[in-house]
């Protein structure tokens, strides 16, 4: 019978003249393993463990690896806890992305399957469902155009890859601050397959300087337009309102006619304003092209002539211009107007008319004046 002895580090006592020390094993932390107290929950100290006997002769690396059980980085998905592996097994499971544990190590898990994410920038319907792409397919997910976003009507604005819908940019006034707007508030837009922004035109003077209100439009289309392109330029030109608005590439603005006297013309209760532009076929396309290098030579072929001595308004003329190549009105001449007789008669002298020729009683009962000149209208 042989006294046991004190095993080093732990106290504990090995009986026998083989007698086996237990040694302590690292957790997870590498702190060693604690057990806790059957008497207080709150005591608790290092555990033992015990080498089996045939091991006592082998080296202390060896011993720990034989007797230590391995506490896993993986916990239990069903019950949360550390998984604890004892000799032999020496693997720690590998928790999948699905949650199972596959015990066969790193790699070995199934491919985990393609999950919905949402798209960046959480774009919806109008319903606030928040659209979700596959996370491989994310090139796919739409970007929101809020300038299209109507959802009272179910227009949700969203703008998809690959498709010919575009989402139109605001327009600003020079500087690039503030919206560039219509009279009633209406922001313009550039959509990306149009004349773009429009430029705000200046305020418009007189002939002596003087800034004039500005009413709606009164230009009229002209009905001899050449073109339904020309009427459609026309139309888009003219804007509804109580401002001028200009389109490019050419940007030209509408410009004021002016009485002899540098007073602005006005009919009905705004001024009389045209748009010094022609259309000009440049290979299989029509271009707005300026006619007149100042507002005056403008005026001069696109503005009416008041007659001197006759309530009359002499018109130009459209006709097509060979040097310019384009449909171009001429200017009207003064020596075209007629004048008004002492006896009520209109007389032309451009066409050897005069007042001073008199009528006998006959012709003056039956005389009606004659018919204003080729390509001129009165009005």
């Amino acid at each position: 019978m042989y006294c046991p002895r004190v095993c080093p580090g732990t106290g504990a006592l090995a009986w026998g003249e083989s007698g086996v020390c237990p040694i302590f094993c690292p957790g997870a932390d590498g702190n060693p393993i604690l057990e806790e107290s059957v008497w207080d929950s709150r005591y608790k100290r290092s555990k033992f463990f015990w080498p089996w006997s045939e091991n006592a002769n082998k080296t202390a690396a060896e011993i720990l690896k034989l007797t230590c059980p391995i506490v896993c980085n993986v916990k239990d998905p069903s019950t949360q806890t550390d998984i604890v592996l004892y000799p032999p097994m020496s693997v720690c499971p590998v928790l999948c992305a699905d949650g199972t544990l596959n015990w066969q190590g790193e790699g070995s898990c199934p491919e985990a399957p393609e999950v919905m994410v949402d798209c960046p920038g959480k774009p919806s319907y109008c319903e606030g469902m928040v659209v979700q792409m596959l996370q491989s397919e994310l090139e796919s997910c739409p970007t929101t155009c809020n300038a299209l976003r109507q959802c009272t009507k179910g227009v949700d604005g969203l703008i998809w890859p690959g498709g010919t819908q575009k989402c139109p940019i605001p327009c600003y006034e020079a500087g690039g601050i503030i919206l560039l707007t219509d009279s009633g508030g209406k922001v313009f837009f550039d959509w990306g397959s149009g004349p773009g922004c429009p430029m705000k035109c200046p305020a418009m003077v007189d002939g002596n300087g003087i800034e004039i209100a500005v009413g709606p439009p009164t230009r009229r289309l002209d009905k001899k337009l050449h073109s339904t392109h020309r009427q459609l330029a026309e139309a888009r030109k003219l804007q509804m309102g109580y401002d001028y608005f200009s389109w490019g590439p050419t940007y030209i603005c509408p410009i004021p006619c002016y009485n002899t006297n540098g007073t602005v013309m006005y009919e009905g209760w705004g001024p009389f304003t045209i748009l010094p532009s022609v259309s000009v076929k440049v290979g299989d396309t029509w271009q707005e092209q300026r006619l007149g290098t100042t507002d005056q030579e403008s005026r001069d072929r696109f503005c009416p002539l008041k007659c001197p001595s006759a309530d009359m308004m002499m018109w130009p003329e459209w006709k097509d211009d060979v040097l310019l190549g384009a449909f171009a009105p001429t200017a009207p001449k003064v020596e075209n107007c007629p004048e008004i007789c002492s006896d009520g008669r209109w007389a032309y002298p451009k066409w050897g008319d005069s007042c001073s020729q008199a009528l006998d009683a006959t012709s003056a009962s039956t005389w009606t004046p004659p018919a204003p000149p080729p390509g001129q209208v009165m009005r």
